[in-house]
């Protein structure tokens, strides 16, 4: 557990101080290559059992990307942060297709390997969903004069939660259990991506005052 920990404020700090140094390679850096992994780093993939949940990685994972997303709308446009998702909803799909091939030719085309690229479906789906949510939040709370360090916190929790909501809803319904959809892993997920989203708004705060990006 401390491991995580110890990689959600890394991870944090690192794109706070590669923002400061090079911003908009670091956003699309961070975007695609965090949302890639969070699908194959998941809490079944690599568990962290600790106080009867079940934690993984790839929350952590999902929000860096979320908070890519959002500082991305933020700093330079909705129209910029959104064509940055959409290349990163097509590279998720690029690599399912992959790991769908590359399980075919080890394992041989059966029901888990359909099972997977599916899980991968549903994340693209998820992300889809809560990021544009979360867009038609971000702008109504702009122009309302909504804090903007409230607005990042409630945009990051947005999109993770329904990303989450629409993953475990679907893959629930891939393995033929409602259960999964409020499971010690989903519930685990729903923690991690809170403190990943305060950790977001600060890290907006950081550059904002102090490591300002330079480009």
């Amino acid at each position: 557990m401390l491991f995580l920990v110890i990689f959600a404020l890394l991870g944090s700090f690192l794109t706070v101080f590669f923002r400061h140094i090079s911003d908009s390679r670091t956003l699309i850096s961070v975007a695609i290559g965090c949302a890639i992994s969070a699908n194959i780093y998941t809490s079944e993939s690599v568990p962290v059992v600790h106080g009867g949940l079940i934690f993984g990685i790839d929350s952590i994972l999902y929000s860096l990307f979320i908070c890519a997303v959002i500082y991305k709308a933020k700093d330079y446009s909705t129209k910029d942060a959104k064509d940055m998702t959409i290349s990163t909803i097509i590279a998720i799909l690029v690599s399912a297709l992959i790991e769908l091939f590359a399980t075919w030719s080890y394992t041989g085309l059966g029901k888990g390997a359909f099972n997977i690229f599916l899980g991968y479906l549903f994340s693209a789906a998820g992300s889809l969903a809560g990021v544009w949510l979360m867009f038609h939040f971000f702008e109504r709370a702009v122009k309302k004069g909504f804090n903007q360090y409230l607005n990042i916190l409630v945009c990051i929790l947005i999109a993770s939660f329904v990303n989450s909501a629409v993953y475990y809803l679907g893959t629930s319904l891939i393995y033929g259990t409602i259960t999964r959809f409020w499971s010690p892993a989903s519930q685990a997920a729903f923690v991690g991506r809170v403190c990943m989203a305060v950790l977001g708004m600060i890290g907006y705060f950081i550059n904002s005052k102090y490591w300002k990006p330079r480009n």
